[in-house]
């Protein structure tokens, strides 16, 4: 792991200017446009919406944290 850029990466995510308010474009399995078309469009309401793609994004998240898991313990 190369400390300096984590060092400097998290320096700049804490400084006010680069903050990210949203982390969805973060997470390739996760598209924000899933939830927001259909909802914006008034086709679904946001708890229906959520009802129906919650356990998709659950999936997605575990994998996710299982990774950052793997990759904290040394495995690529």
């Amino acid at each position: 792991m190369d400390e300096r850029a984590v060092k400097e990466t998290i320096s700049m995510m804490l400084d006010e200017k680069h903050m990210q308010i949203s982390y969805l474009p973060l997470m390739s399995g996760i598209d924000s446009g899933d939830f927001c078309y259909s909802v914006y469009a008034g086709e679904k309401t946001p708890s229906k919406k959520i009802e129906e793609l919650s356990s998709k994004w659950d999936e997605e998240l575990a994998t996710l944290n299982k990774r950052v898991e793997e990759f904290k313990a040394g495995k690529k």
